[in-house]
């Protein structure tokens, strides 16, 4: 460059702060020599380093005294590859444990170098794509819900618009699932990208990618039911759930879990009726659940919005409160089994497809503590982060010890043996509870010594039984630690009571809980497993080491009876097992 004209004065003038900055750090150095050392061959780094030393000691000897130097590696790196990086060097950063400052640096730094090069005369060699794709950008442009980077990982990989498809969004979302991104955010990232395009009016620029889907929301909120429907159901809720109603079959009694999901239902049929059937005058139970407006419901819900029978089977519970409530109970409701026996069944092969995609084996879930255990090594002590991967590792140690229903599993409350579900105490007296070898070679020598015990009572198990026992000892080392060093850090001011908390300290509820499970279970073993698919993955790998004790498995997943266990679990179970155990027991002949 000749003149007044050079880089430094091309570069804009906000970008020149780093450059002053590095000639005031060097100014004081008393003597300067800038030199570029390049090899005439391909060296590796360590190559080049070693090579750098022996020339520094041949300077250091000539010129008989010590000498300062800052060395910078260069290497040939096109903008395109510096362009294509940012984002997984982002998260690269971030996997190292560099500070959220420091990556933010780093990011504004690789678009100044960028920014440099247009002005420079840089031309991107994935122009055209970038041009097909800038009427998208620049329609979303400002949405902070459109997902843009879906659009700049579709150039980094050479896809033009009318190219791109739901395979290339699957792809988006498995980089961001190995980047470290929560599967929900990875999910509703699709959607919100998808709505943005078609909010936009830009499908047709997209040909191969299917719109969003419509979904009509139709559900009225429980306190924006019209009278007298909402004192209705505020009574048969409430019915539902005595200890005791004259007329209602005991076994029928309502936990606040069914009672809720009883609500729900009927808020969905009367949604239904007045914003999609467009009934009139439905202001009450008996003008809501008639067999015109619920057939009306099954046939949209199966035709329209794909439901399954499973889940239009829900309208049982409304059907099962209205035949005995006294102030129904005189109406005629046989048309609704009728009604249901018409609903086709679901296709078992569909579900068993969607179940095998987030079902993961035993073994595998196995292997998650050792792995959270493996992190939380890596910490401090008294990192916060290692007392929330204490919570998860204890977590997973007992789901796959222990795999309780999610509902137990959050609300288990620490404290007094009266009162709370998991307690260190001596063993009640009068009370059958099973004890393994070790409580008994420990009671021999202490009658009184005291065990870590859960205890369920009638109303905090789905089936309505007690359940209470000794906890296996393979959770009691992390059990203790974690209650004396870990949850004091997690638990918020208002202390819930609850084993487990969530991000804020405070009791976890069921979407979160279902959530923080299968992001775990995802990031650790590549596999997005809901809580309730433990139950499955633990009773299939028992009952393989196990043939046949499907009583044990009935208690350790607290059924009621065991029918319910052979029904679930027992498919190869037949008459040939029957055989099979005759054989065992009677041998050969004489």
């Amino acid at each position: 460059m000749t003149g007044n004209i050079n880089w430094y004065t091309l570069i804009p003038e906000k970008d020149r702060i780093v450059v002053d900055a590095t000639a005031r750090w060097l100014r004081p150095v008393s003597w300067q020599w800038f030199v570029t050392l390049t090899f005439p061959w391909n060296v590796t780094s360590e190559t080049a380093d070693a090579k750098l030393k022996q020339w520094l000691n041949l300077i250091e000897r000539t010129m008989r005294t010590r000498v300062c130097f800052v060395a910078g590696k260069e290497r040939e790196l096109s903008i395109d590859a510096l362009v294509d990086v940012r984002s997984p060097f982002s998260d690269y950063l971030k996997q190292r444990r560099y500070k959220a400052n420091t990556v933010r640096t780093y990011r504004q730094n690789t678009r100044r170098l960028v920014r440099w090069a247009v002005q420079l005369g840089w031309v991107s060699s994935k122009q055209s794509v970038e041009e097909a794709w800038k009427p998208l950008l620049d329609a979303l442009a400002g949405n902070p819900r459109a997902y843009t980077c879906i659009i700049f990982h579709a150039i980094q990989n050479q896809r033009p618009p009318s190219a791109f498809s739901v395979s290339d969004l699957d792809d988006w979302g498995e980089s961001m699932l190995k980047a470290g991104r929560q599967y929900r955010t990875v999910r509703s990232g699709k959607w919100n990208f998808r709505r943005a395009v078609t909010n936009a009016g830009l499908n047709r620029l997209l040909p191969k990618l299917e719109p969003a889907p419509r979904k009509t929301a139709y559900r009225v909120r429980a306190d924006e039911l019209p009278e007298p429907l909402r004192s209705e159901i505020r009574e048969l809720l409430v019915w539902k759930q005595a200890r005791f109603a004259k007329g209602r079959p005991q076994k029928t009694r309502h936990r606040p879990a069914s009672a809720k999901l009883l609500e729900s239902n009927i808020c969905r049929l009367f949604g239904f009726a007045s914003k999609i059937g467009n009934f009139s005058n439905v202001t009450s139970l008996r003008s809501l659940f008639t067999e015109e407006v619920v057939s009306a419901f099954v046939e949209w819900g199966l035709n329209e919005r794909g439901l399954t029978r499973t889940t239009l089977l829900h309208l049982s519970l409304i059907y099962g409160a209205m035949r005995y409530h006294p102030k129904h109970k005189d109406q005629d409701y046989g048309w609704f089994s009728i009604l249901l026996d018409e609903v086709p069944e679901d296709d078992p092969s569909i579900l068993q497809e969607k179940k095998a995609k987030k079902s993961a084996p035993y073994q595998d879930l196995c292997k998650i503590p050792a792995m959270i255990r493996a992190a939380r090594m890596k910490l401090s002590p008294d990192d916060v982060k290692t007392s929330r991967l204490a919570h998860d590792e204890l977590l997973m140690l007992w789901l796959t010890t222990l795999p309780w229903r999610q509902r137990n599993l959050r609300e288990c409350r620490l404290g007094d043996p009266a009162v709370a579900n998991l307690f260190f105490a001596p063993l009640p007296a009068l009370i059958h509870v099973a004890k393994p070898k070790w409580v008994e070679e420990a009671l021999a020598s202490d009658p009184k010594k005291a065990f870590w015990q859960f205890y369920f009572r009638e109303d905090e198990t789905k089936v309505g039984q007690r359940v209470r026992g000794i906890l296996p000892r393979r959770l009691i080392p992390l059990l203790e630690e974690y209650l004396a060093e870990h949850r004091p850090r997690l638990v918020a001011k208002m202390d819930p009571g609850t084993l487990f908390v969530n991000e804020d300290g405070c009791a976890i509820d069921y979407q979160i809980m279902t959530y923080h499970i299968s992001e775990l279970v995802l990031k650790y073993i590549g596999r997005r497993t809901t809580p309730h698919l433990f139950r499955d993955a633990f009773s299939y790998a028992y009952l393989e080491a196990h043939p046949e004790d499907f009583l044990t498995l009935s208690k350790i997943l607290f059924h009621k009876s065991i029918r319910y266990t052979l029904s679930v679990y027992g498919r190869n179970f037949d008459e040939s097992n029957g055989v099979r155990r005759v054989d065992e027991w009677l041998g050969a002949a004489a």
